[in-house]
């Protein structure tokens, strides 16, 4: 067999390729990648699944919708297949996209939300609760997109005392559950208090990862609190129910995972002033007690105690003295009174006064001259001495009146 030349190869492909049957209207499905849009009009873009990849191109003037054509979306795309002899590769000229029968996804989708809900990682008592106070916090998403900055933005503005650590990863297209597996695991080993697995809205096909049974498997198995934040209207997505808390978009899953510093300060000024009123409070009633024990202190003091007894001592006596005074000065008077009374009755004042007594020889005192006689012997008493004398006579007065 002669050899013949590369061009010459080229052209037979081409030939063949071109007047394939098959190969004149085919339906290819898989995931659009590497979109761009020329100047001129025309728009190249990638078809790929998880092996190989195929080079498509909708030309300026075709009216096929090239709206529908995003990153990572899953697309069915018909047209046929051209070969390009200089490089020897070949492309598809698109001449119709659409989208995969929503139906049967849909019907597989709720498929695997059932075996997984029977397998119990969606209950609710396998839920973990978010720390109050959280210091680290992992984020597996985008490290371009949208929804880090957010998140980052929000951490930073509610919980700057918060670390964030990201884990970069896909979260669109053939790599994206492979990526966002990746970031969870090693998250979960790095001892975070949360983690947050996101991005912000998009199409189903776009959101698909989410929906990945193996993702969802790693959201259930991971040992630190998980967040769902997929920012999304639909509640489709399996990560959401896995999760330990759904968030509705990644700025809501910051919210969720840290609390507000103003509300904290405002909560540690609160406890400020309600310790400050109570020790307050107490030192009020501390010195009020300790004013009454150092009072009794005093008060039972030995030193003092004799002091005060001193003092008692000393006004008991001056009380004495005063009152002994008084009782002495009374009783002068008494005396006197007494003694004026004695004065008055004393015989030897009548006497002086020119008055006698009369005793007879018994030395009784003579009272009536019924009791004398005549002859009889009598003393008399006078102020100045003693009289011896004789009863020669008897007169007995009667009513003043001599008998």
């Amino acid at each position: 067999m002669s050899a013949i030349s590369v061009t010459q190869l080229s052209e037979y492909i081409k030939k063949i390729i071109k007047e394939d049957y098959i190969l004149k209207k085919v339906k290819v499905e898989g995931e659009i990648s590497n979109i761009s849009r020329r100047g001129n009009g025309h728009c190249y873009f990638t078809l790929k699944d998880d092996k190989s990849t195929l080079k498509c191109v909708v030309w300026r003037y075709s009216e096929t919708d090239t709206e529908l054509l995003k990153e990572g979306v899953l697309l069915q795309v018909s047209g046929n297949i051209t070969v390009y002899p200089s490089s020897s590769s070949y492309q598809m000229i698109v001449s119709h996209i659409e989208q995969k029968d929503m139906g049967s996804i849909y019907l597989e989708l709720e498929k695997r939300k059932k075996t997984l809900q029977q397998e119990g990682l969606f209950e609710r008592t396998h839920k973990k609760s978010l720390p109050k106070y959280p210091f680290k916090i992992g984020v597996v998403t985008s490290e371009h997109g949208a929804a880090i900055r957010d998140i980052i933005k929000t951490i930073k503005r509610r919980y700057p005392v918060a670390d964030i650590f990201l884990a970069p990863c896909s979260v669109q297209g053939v790599d994206a559950p492979s990526e966002i597996i990746r970031g969870i695991k090693e998250l979960d080993k790095m001892d975070m208090d949360i983690l947050i697995i996101g991005r912000g809205g998009g199409s189903f096909e776009e959101l698909n990862a989410f929906n990945d049974e193996e993702v969802v498997r790693a959201v259930y198995e991971c040992k630190t609190p998980i967040i769902s934040a997929v920012g999304h209207e639909v509640d489709t997505l399996l990560t959401d129910f896995a999760a330990d808390i759904r968030a509705a978009t990644p700025t809501a899953g910051a919210e969720l995972s840290t609390p507000n510093i103003l509300d904290i300060l405002k909560q540690l000024e609160n406890y400020k002033k309600f310790m400050e009123d109570n020790f307050s409070y107490f030192i009020f009633g501390e010195s009020k007690q300790l004013a009454y024990l150092f009072e009794q202190l005093n008060f039972h003091n030995p030193i003092k105690n004799l002091q005060r007894q001193k003092e008692k001592l000393s006004q008991l006596k001056v009380r004495f003295i005063s009152k002994f005074d008084l009782w002495i000065k009374s009783e002068k008077h008494k005396m006197a009174s007494l003694k004026l009374k004695l004065d008055l009755l004393n015989p030897k004042a009548i006497l002086d006064k020119g008055y006698s007594m009369v005793f007879d020889m018994n030395n009784s005192l003579v009272k009536d001259v019924r009791e004398i006689s005549l002859e009889q012997k009598l003393n008399v008493q006078l102020s100045s001495g003693n009289i011896s004398v004789v009863v020669t006579g008897v007169e007995e007065v009667k009513n003043g009146i001599e008998l």
